[in-house]
């Protein structure tokens, strides 16, 4: 496994999640985190875009998924976003973690870590 890999950190997106009356009401923010293990020695090699994981499509997909219809659980979210990510792009394992901010209170983090590697048939 590569040493190499790309990291978004402080995105926020909008998703319908919960399984409370009122979480299913309105769209909550939530916070993601990811880690995509890459090749960087490949894409930097020729310095070219098309051999790299284009991290604004990473980006994309996540705010796809997470607007695609309500989920109660952040683990349902969790999964459907690592899943994508590992079929969709040249990833050979994925660690994302989910926050729903201040859902407990005032400063309080709930966060969803997950760790998956592409499976090779």
């Amino acid at each position: 496994m590569s040493d190499d890999y790309i990291e978004i950190q402080g995105l926020e997106i909008e998703a319908s999640i919960g399984v409370h009356g009122f979480e299913q009401q309105v769209r909550q923010k939530v916070q993601v985190h990811v880690r995509l293990a890459i090749n960087a020695a490949k894409a930097a090699k020729d310095d070219q875009l098309k051999d790299a994981v284009n991290y604004v499509q990473v980006v994309e997909r996540i705010q796809a998924i997470a607007q695609a219809g309500h989920v109660c659980l952040l683990e349902t979210l969790a999964e459907r976003i690592v899943q994508a990510l590992l079929h969709e792009f040249a990833l050979s394992w994925v660690r994302l973690e989910l926050g729903k901010p201040h859902i407990l209170g005032k400063g309080v983090l709930v966060r969803v870590v997950i760790e998956r590697r592409r499976h090779h048939a």
